[in-house]
């Protein structure tokens, strides 16, 4: 065999074994990067409302608008209340919500937020214990997801870990996992996963909207060590 067939041989071995490495590491990547069987958006959410029922006298937000912690949102005239107060059962200090110098109630935002609904309009009775509306907490956005996992992979995933995710209209974010539990779903056993979505105003998308996640599982595979090994090649020194 002349050197010149030794050498297409040579060339002929390298580029089979850079074809097989590369669909090990394929396959490797495909292994430990697991799509979400389904996921969705959510927010953290609080309530406004009265342990007294009385008539919405003024009404200052609506559905969609933003508001900032302390902004009157509505304003509630109850004759039981204004009674209470008259006859010194109650006073103002031990209330959980502000009063105004007419007696009625001011219920105001508690955090900064967007109103997500309102129940009871102005002209409206409110009845006692009856939530008024709801107010979206600013960055409260977070990621439910599905995956369907074995034993050995539910072990590599851990509080802190980050979850990947693309919105509907294709921009990809990054959520921190804080919450894992499991859920029987027929006869398989699926992992519920919910991540923080770090810096995301939640304006454009409501809670209940669906998503695509997907997980890196922890672990030295051999796609994650070939591309460490990349990085510190690549790295300057320094």
């Amino acid at each position: 065999m002349t050197w010149k067939n030794k050498f297409k041989l040579f060339v002929g071995i390298l580029f089979v074994c850079g074809l097989l490495y590369g669909l090990l590491l394929l396959l490797s990547y495909s292994m430990n990067n697991i799509q979400s069987r389904s996921a969705s958006l959510g927010a953290d959410t609080y309530t406004v409302g009265s342990d007294y029922s009385g008539i919405v006298t003024k009404q200052y937000v609506t559905v969609g608008e933003h508001v900032k912690t302390g902004q009157p949102l509505f304003r509630i005239k109850s004759t039981v209340l204004s009674t209470d107060l008259s006859n010194g059962t109650i006073t103002k200090n031990d209330l959980a919500f502000a009063v105004d110098s007419d007696n009625q109630i001011v219920l105001e935002a508690t955090n900064a937020g967007t109103v997500s609904t309102i129940d009871y309009r102005e002209g409206a009775f409110v009845p006692a214990n009856k939530e008024v509306a709801a107010v979206t907490r600013d960055n409260s956005s977070y990621v439910i997801a599905k995956f369907d996992l074995n034993p050995p992979d539910y072990a590599r995933i851990h509080t802190g870990d980050t979850l990947r995710v693309t919105l509907p209209n294709n921009q990809k974010v990054s959520a921190v996992i804080y919450s894992l539990t499991v859920e029987k779903s027929g006869d398989d056993t699926l992992t519920i996963i919910t991540a923080r979505i770090k810096n995301f105003s939640n304006s454009q998308f409501s809670a209940g909207t669906p998503v695509s996640a997907q997980l890196q599982l922890k672990g030295k595979s051999l796609y994650a060590s070939s591309k460490e090994t990349l990085q510190r090649l690549l790295k300057p020194k320094g």
